[in-house]
C-alpha cells in the first residue's frame, strides 16, 4: 500500500487526486496526518481514529503480537482488524518498538504522528522493583531512538502514560530529552474522547484483560530542530541534564545562533521555574507539616475511636450474651422438662421391671417353700406313722407293765397271806429278769426313735422327752434298778410320753 505524498508544511497531500475532500479531526489527530500506531493490543484505539476519519488509509496500526495471537487473545481482535482493513488500513504484526525503524514495511517511511499508548515491557506483580522499572525505561528509550528517525520535520511523538508512582519512575520525559526530543505539551488523557477504545493487557498472565488507568497524560514530543516558538519546558532530571547540551550542539552549524537564543530563553525560564519550585517546595513543606499534624490528630482520633469501638463491642457482646440467655433459657427449661419426663418414664419402666423381678423372686421362693413344706409334710407323715407304731408298742408295753404290776401285786398279796416256798424264788427271779429284758429292749428301741425324731423335727417342747431320755440313759448305764424301780420307770414313761406333744 502506498501512502499519498504530503506537503511537510501544512500536512496536506501534494497530489490533489489523493487529498481528502474534508479534514476530519479527533483530539490531536487528523485524516491529513500519516499516523503510525505502535504497540496496539486489540486495535480498538486505531479503530476509534478510523471511525472518526471515515477512512484508515492514512494509518499504519502495528502490534508486537502475531496476527494469530491477536485473534486468540482478544475477543474483538478479528472484528477490529476486519473493520480497519475494510477502511483501508495497512495493519502490521510482529513489530518490535525497540527496532521498528528496521522493519521491512516501516523503514524509509516518515510519519506525522507516532503514537504509543501505555508502553510496557510486560505486566509484572512487583511494579516497584528496580529491575522491572529498568526494563520499562529501556523500552521507552529505545522507542524514542527509533521513532526519532521515523518522524517527519514537523511531526510529533505521542506517548500516553500513567503519572502516579511507580509509573512516574520510568521518567518518560527524561528519556526523550536524552534522545534529542523536546516536550511540546502534556495534556490529560481521557479514554472517553476515543469512543470504542478499551485499554487491554498485552502480556502474561492475563492477556486481553483490562487494567486500572488512574490519572494519565499524553506527552507530545517534537524534534529539537523543528522548534519555532515557545515550548513547554519539561521537568528534566539531573541524570538527563549532562546529555542535553551535547545533543543540542550536534545540530547543523547554521542553526547554532537560533539554538543559543532558545538556550538563553531556556535558562531564563529555568530560573523562573527554579523560583517557582522553591515556592512550591516551601508550600509543600507547609502542607507536609500540616499533613503530619492532621496525621497525628487522625491517630489520636483513631485511638479514641478504637477505645469506643472496643467498648461498643463489649456492650454488644454483653447484649448478645443476654439475648442468647433469654433465647436459650426457655429451650433449656423445655429440654429439662422433657428429660425429667423421660427419666420418670424410665423410672416407671425400671420400677415395673423391679416389681416383676421381685414378684418372680417371691414366686420362686414361695414355690421353693411349698416344695420344702411338701417335703416336710412327707417327713411328718413318716413321723406320724412311726409315732403310731411307737404308740402301739407303748400300749403293748403299758399292758405288759400293767400285767406285771398286777401279777406282782397279786404275788405280794399271796406272799403276805402265805409265805412262798424257797423253791419258787428262782422261778420268780427268772420271770422278773425276762420282763426286765423286754422292758430294756423296748426302752432301747424307744430311745433310738426319739433320737431320730429329734433330728427330723423342730419347734417341739423337748423338755419332757429330755427328762425321759436322761432317765433311760441312767437305766441303760446299769445303775442297778430293781423290779419295783423298773415298774416306776414304766409308769413315769407312760405319763411323760403321754404328755409329750409331737408335731
Amino acid at each position: 500500500m502506498d501512502f499519498p505524498v504530503y506537503d511537510s508544511d501544512n500536512m496536506v497531500p501534494k497530489d490533489p487526486a489523493r487529498r481528502p475532500a474534508l479534514e476530519k479531526k479527533i483530539k490531536h489527530y487528523s485524516n491529513f496526518h500519516k499516523i503510525l500506531l505502535v504497540g496496539e493490543g486489540d486495535f480498538s484505539f486505531s479503530l476509534a481514529l478510523a471511525n472518526a476519519f471515515g477512512s484508515a488509509e492514512n494509518m499504519v496500526p502495528t502490534s508486537l503480537d502475531s496476527r494469530d495471537k491477536v485473534l486468540s487473545s482478544y475477543d474483538n481482535g478479528q472484528e477490529n482488524l476486519q473493520h480497519l482493513e475494510n477502511l483501508g488500513a495497512m495493519t502490521s504484526h510482529d513489530v518490535d518498538a525497540t527496532k521498528m525503524c528496521k522493519h521491512e514495511i516501516l523503514r524509509d517511511r516518515l510519519f506525522d504522528r507516532i503514537v504509543f499508548n501505555f508502553p510496557r515491557a510486560g505486566f509484572y506483580k512487583k511494579e516497584k522493583d528496580a529491575a522491572v522499572i529498568k526494563k520499562h525505561r529501556h523500552l521507552v528509550k529505545m522507542f524514542f531512538k527509533n521513532a526519532k528517525t521515523m518522524l517527519s520535520k514537523t511531526g510529533e511523538i505521542h506517548v500516553t502514560h500513567q503519572v502516579k508512582d511507580p509509573y512516574n519512575q520510568w521518567k518518560v520525559v527524561d528519556e526523550a530529552a536524552k534522545c534529542g526530543l523536546v516536550l511540546k505539551e502534556s495534556i490529560e488523557f481521557n479514554k472517553a474522547d476515543y469512543p470504542g477504545y478499551t485499554n487491554r493487557r498485552g502480556a502474561e498472565p492475563i492477556i486481553g484483560g483490562t487494567f486500572f488507568l488512574g490519572e494519565c497524560r499524553t506527552y507530545t514530543f517534537i524534534l529539537r530542530e523543528s522548534m519555532t516558538g515557545p515550548i513547554m519546558l519539561p521537568k528534566i532530571s539531573e541524570e538527563a541534564l549532562p546529555e542535553i547540551p551535547q545533543a543540542m550542539w550536534e545540530l547543523e552549524p547554521d542553526r547554532k545562533n537560533r539554538e543559543a537564543a532558545h538556550m538563553e530563553s531556556l535558562i531564563n525560564h529555568l530560573k523562573t521555574v527554579a523560583d517557582k519550585a522553591i515556592k512550591e517546595r516551601d508550600e509543600f513543606e507547609r502542607q507536609r507539616n500540616e499533613a503530619i499534624h492532621q496525621r497525628d490528630e487522625a491517630r489520636r482520633e483513631k485511638e479514641i475511636i478504637t477505645i469506643q469501638l472496643g467498648e461498643a463491642l463489649r456492650l454488644k457482646e454483653d447484649a448478645v450474651v443476654q439475648r442468647a440467655v433469654s433465647i436459650l433459657e426457655p429451650i433449656f427449661e423445655r429440654e429439662a422438662r422433657k428429660a425429667a419426663e423421660t427419666a420418670k418414664e424410665n423410672m416407671e419402666v425400671y420400677l415395673n421391671q423391679y416389681k416383676r423381678s421381685v414378684y418372680n423372686l417371691e414366686l420362686n421362693r414361695t414355690n421353693q417353700l411349698v416344695k420344702q413344706g411338701d417335703h416336710t409334710l412327707c417327713q411328718m407323715e413318716e413321723v406320724y406313722w412311726e409315732k403310731d407304731e411307737v404308740l402301739l408298742e407303748k400300749e403293748t408295753i403299758a399292758e405288759q407293765v400293767d400285767e406285771a404290776m398286777t401279777l406282782e401285786q397279786e404275788e405280794l398279796r399271796e406272799m403276805e397271806r402265805t409265805p412262798r416256798k424257797q423253791n419258787d424264788l428262782p422261778n420268780q427271779k427268772d420271770e422278773a429278769s425276762g420282763i426286765k429284758d423286754k422292758i430294756t429292749k423296748a426302752l432301747d428301741k424307744f430311745v433310738k426313735w426319739l433320737k431320730e425324731v429329734i433330728k427330723k423335727l423342730e419347734g417341739v417342747d423337748w423338755e419332757p422327752l429330755l427328762r425321759i431320755l436322761a432317765t433311760l440313759e441312767m437305766f441303760m448305764a446299769g445303775k442297778g434298778f430293781g423290779l419295783t424301780e423298773l415298774l416306776g420307770i414304766g409308769i413315769l414313761l407312760w405319763r411323760q410320753f403321754g404328755a409329750c406333744k409331737v408335731g
